[in-house]
């Protein structure tokens, strides 16, 4: 697999190597991709004192600077160097705004979800679509409706619990080697294929 707990890079984030760590990945140009909850959150834990970092992959070309020093942006990171920043975090964030302009709402899978699972990391996604059907609150994954104050506890808790975290994320990456991966995609597809075939 590219992403992988084994990715871990500890010279990577050096300068906040003694902080829980937070990433999201995502794209700051499109306003439903939430790169605004990453910041109110940076900007949630700066005032609470709390020791933890935050890490944003932009996907965009220009720079989504951040005047908070717990929050680090990254822009256009490579993707085969992703699995490292991944991998050498305490937590991952996954959060959408609902699609309020598309008829059937939130309906997307997101990749980066799988990713963050493949590294064994207790991932906090939004309650939106195909990820909260992925997500079994609680065991492998912690869901939430984006209330800023949500997030930010079950953040807390990961940090407070890392014994649950390690747990919750050991059983991420077991549904992503068993379930979520491209091989049983393949097989998937290939068998939608044959049942078509035949009728």
């Amino acid at each position: 697999m590219l992403f992988s707990p084994d990715k871990k890079n500890d010279s990577l984030f050096e300068n906040c190597k003694n902080k829980f760590k937070a990433i999201y990945i995502g794209d700051s140009k499109y306003p439903w991709q939430g790169f605004d909850l990453i910041k109110e959150l940076a900007e949630l834990s700066k005032r609470r004192g709390d020791e933890i970092a935050f890490i944003a992959l932009d996907n965009a070309s220009s720079s989504a600077a951040s005047d908070n020093d717990d929050l680090m942006v990254f822009n256009r990171v490579n993707y085969f160097d992703v699995p490292q920043y991944v991998a050498s975090v305490d937590a991952c964030l996954c959060l959408y705004h609902d699609f309020s302009w598309a008829r059937h709402g939130f309906t997307g899978s997101s990749l980066k979800l799988f990713d963050y699972m493949a590294c064994e990391k207790p991932v906090i996604a939004s309650r939106l679509g195909q990820i909260a059907e992925i997500i079994e609150d609680g065991k492998d994954g912690l869901l939430t409706d984006n209330d800023l104050e949500d997030v930010y506890k079950k953040l807390i808790f990961c940090f407070k619990n890392p014994d649950k975290a390690r747990r919750i994320g050991k059983l991420a990456r077991k549904k992503v080697r068993d379930t979520y991966n491209w091989g049983q995609a393949a097989k998937s597809t290939l068998k939608l294929f044959k049942s078509l075939h035949h009728t």
